[in-house]
């Protein structure tokens, strides 16, 4: 009997030892560990709308928002197309072992609503060796998107009321009724605006269109204003400048 317990006891332990080695050596993902190496990413970015001459680079932790990509070729001869990789909290990650270059971008958030500062960057190309780790930098830079303030001057509210001033930015239009701060691609972006006259002002209501260029990187300002004696509305953009982002 006590041959017995021995016995069923070593299957026991024998089978738990199997169970753990299976754990060990399992698969996650289609990887096998040892064919892995660990990701350490730091990022730097620019979070103001600067002039080149003042620019500086700070860190940036929250990547929020972020879509994280990879291109390369892993040592097993297998081609990576923009395959999209998620980081722990300690922002690193398990990939095959193999050559690659790492781009970051928040362009979708910054197209969406309203918008908000759009950074992306590329790394330089890296090495993770099966077991092994890479530290990677990857320098997001300055905006690339363009920061538009939209300034309503004393003489445009006395005069006129139910502002509705609209841009179309590719796929988006945006309305403003009020001063606001948007977040625009650069280039050529069409808008139009009207207005209606406030009673006795004597002047007639607005109905505008035309074309703003803008430049990446950079803060503008789009001011309204009158025209005084005549009434009419006066867009004024000429005072873009690197100012700091808010």
């Amino acid at each position: 009997m006590l041959t017995t317990k021995k016995t069923i006891r070593f299957i026991v332990l024998v089978m738990l030892s199997v169970m753990a080695a299976a754990c060990t050596s399992s698969v996650t993902d289609g990887v096998v560990p040892s064919q892995e190496g660990t990701l350490c990413l730091h990022v730097q970015a620019e979070n103001d709308y600067l002039s080149i001459e003042t620019r500086v680079s700070q860190p940036l932790a929250d990547l929020t928002g972020y879509t994280l990509t990879l291109n390369g070729q892993t040592t097993e001869g297998e081609t990576v197309t923009n395959q999209t990789i998620t980081l722990d909290a300690n922002n690193t990650a398990k990939l095959k072992a193999g050559t690659y270059t790492l781009t970051a971008s928040n362009q979708t958030a910054a197209t969406e609503g309203t918008g908000c500062p759009w950074h992306e960057g590329t790394s330089a190309q890296f090495t993770i060796a099966a077991g092994g780790s890479a530290n990677v930098t990857l320098d997001l830079g300055a905006p690339k998107n363009t920061e538009l303030k939209i300034v309503l001057a004393d003489a445009f509210t006395s005069s006129y009321e139910t502002l509705n001033l609209t841009f179309t930015d590719g796929n988006r239009v945006l309305s403003v009724t009020t001063a606001y701060t948007l977040y625009l691609m650069p280039g050529s972006i069409p808008y139009t605006l009207t207005a209606d006259a406030k009673q006795g002002t004597y002047i007639q209501d607005a109905s505008l269109t035309g074309t703003l260029i803008l430049t990446a990187g950079t803060t503008q300002t789009l001011t309204l204003s009158v025209q005084p004696i005549t009434g009419l509305i006066r867009i004024d953009t000429g005072n873009e400048y690197g100012g700091e982002f808010e």
